[in-house]
């Protein structure tokens, strides 16, 4: 059984929500962006 530190799975959890909010702005991005041609 693996234990995680709290840190590191706060840590690996903060990447992840990061990377979601740069994935939804580049697709809030992309969909504005084609909507305006």
């Amino acid at each position: 059984m693996i234990i995680f530190k709290p840190t590191q799975l706060t840590l690996k959890d903060l990447h992840v929500k990061r990377d979601l909010m740069l994935i939804m702005k580049a697709i809030e991005g992309a969909s504005f962006s084609s909507g305006l041609k």
